[in-house]
C-alpha cells in the first residue's frame, strides 16, 4: 500500500484509540482472564490488551521510513537512523517511566496522556503543522498545569499486587480541603 501522511495519520489515530482502550478496559479484561487460570489468562489478557496497540503502532516506523525516502538507495540510511533513534528513546523511556512517571502519576493518567499525544500527532500528520502546533501548546499548558500544580501529597498506603500497584494518598488542596485518593 502507498505510504502517505494520511495513512500515517490513520495509524497514529488507531494507536491512540488502542492506548486509550488499555486504560479503560484493563480492569475488565484482567478480571475476566482470571477465570482461565493464571497461565492461559495472562496470555489472553496480554493479547487482548496489547495486541491492538502493537499492531497499529508497529506500522508507524515502516510508514515513516517509506515517507522519508525517495528511492531505495536512501532507505537503509533512513531506517538505520530511525531505528537508532527509536531504540535510544525506548531505553530512556523505560528508565524515566519506571523511576519517575509511573510512581508519581500512575498508569491510567500516563495512558490517557500518551493517547492524547498520539492523537495530536495524528492531527499533525493529517492537518499540518500550524493548526496542530497551536492545539499542542494549549494541551501541554493544560496538562502541565495538572501535572505540576502545587498539591501536597502524603502517601498513606502503597503496595504492589500481581496486576496493579495500589496507593492511597492524602492531599490538601486549597479548593477542596483534605481529600483521600485511591490510585490503582
Amino acid at each position: 500500500k502507498e505510504a502517505s501522511y494520511k495513512v500515517l495519520s490513520k495509524s497514529l489515530f488507531l494507536g491512540a484509540v488502542s492506548v486509550l482502550y488499555i486504560g479503560l478496559a484493563k480492569d475488565s479484561v484482567l478480571s475476566l482472564s482470571l477465570y482461565l487460570g493464571i497461565p492461559a489468562g495472562s496470555v489472553v489478557a496480554a493479547v487482548l490488551l496489547f495486541g491492538p496497540v502493537s499492531a497499529f503502532l508497529g506500522t508507524i516506523s515502516p510508514l515513516a521510513v517509506k515517507i522519508k525516502t525517495d528511492s531505495t538507495n536512501q532507505s537503509g540510511a533512513a531506517s538505520g537512523y530511525l531505528y537508532a533513534f527509536s531504540t535510544g528513546g525506548s531505553i530512556l523511556g523505560t528508565f524515566i517511566s519506571g523511576f519517575f512517571l509511573i510512581p508519581n502519576f500512575g498508569l491510567f493518567f500516563l495512558l490517557i496522556f500518551l493517547s492524547l499525544v498520539l492523537f495530536m500527532l495524528s492531527l499533525y500528520a493529517c492537518l499540518g503543522r500550524d493548526f496542530v502546533l497551536k492545539l499542542l501548546v494549549v494541551t501541554f499548558l493544560v496538562t502541565g498545569n495538572m501535572l505540576f500544580s502545587n498539591i501536597k501529597q502524603k502517601v498513606v498506603y502503597s503496595q504492589n499486587t500481581p496486576y496493579s500497584s495500589i496507593r492511597v494518598v492524602d492531599t490538601n488542596t486549597h479548593k477542596y480541603g483534605p481529600t483521600r485518593f485511591l490510585f490503582l
